[in-house]
């Protein structure tokens, strides 16, 4: 371990021991990945795969649970306790816990580069283009079916808009924002409505009353529940 805790994340490392109990296990994934519950955070790790960069990651996951945030938390218990079978069908777990990770990418990715990371460190697939033509072409003949909207088309539309939208490389998705906009406008507004409430939201004044996520998280679901209310979701 010695050489994945090294002189830019020793100071993170240091400070996130105050206050949780962070334990390392060998992994055989090619990625690191971390489990948090409480003050106990569970970094895993493949020694022959994962660099310095990786680790500094997963503890700006927990970092980010040091101002008492736990936004990708919230989001899952929200979507997941939904009594409403036309959230079920559309909010998948895989697409809940993509969400909430690229919102707390949003809110890690300042901290890795000022501790002196290349922004194409910051995730494995750093490199790769999040919304392609092709992918485009085959989410519009998939989405809408005369009346009938397919729900696995949906929640590939709203996994793929977080996807550009926290895409910290300079790519260019002003196509795939026309295309998705067009496709279903009011989605794509609530869609944008929640991510620039989200990246305004300062996590360091956490206030239960002045300034809390729980709002924002609240307004989404609502508004993705009135957007369902007049569909025939398949």
């Amino acid at each position: 371990m010695n050489e994945l805790i090294d002189d830019k994340n020793i100071t993170l490392y240091n400070e996130l021991k105050e206050i949780f109990n962070i334990t390392f296990e060998i992994s055989q994934n090619d990625w690191a990945s971390s489990f948090s519950q409480n003050k106990n955070l569970i970094i895993y790790y493949n020694p022959e795969k994962v660099t310095s960069a990786d680790i500094t990651h997963e503890l700006l996951h927990c970092w980010i649970r040091k101002f008492e945030t736990f936004f990708g938390s919230h989001l899952s218990l929200l979507f997941s306790s939904s009594e409403n079978y036309k959230i079920k069908k559309i909010f998948s777990y895989k697409l809940v816990e993509h969400i909430g990770n690229c919102c707390d990418h949003i809110k890690m990715l300042p901290k890795f580069l000022e501790l002196g990371y290349k922004p194409e460190q910051f995730l494995y697939d750093s490199n790769v283009n999040k919304c392609s033509i092709e992918e485009i072409n085959i989410l519009k003949k998939q989405f809408k079916k005369f009346f009938d909207y397919n729900s696995q088309a949906i929640d590939f539309y709203i996994g793929k808009f977080f996807a550009f939208q926290a895409d910290h490389i300079n790519f260019n998705y002003d196509i795939c924002k026309q295309e998705f906009f067009k496709l279903d406008k009011e989605l794509y507004t609530i869609l944008e409505n929640f991510w620039i409430k989200w990246t305004a939201y300062d996590i360091t004044k956490y206030d239960i009353f002045e300034n809390n996520y729980h709002d924002i998280a609240s307004t989404f679901y609502d508004d993705m529940i009135n957007w369902c209310s007049n569909k025939k979701i398949k």
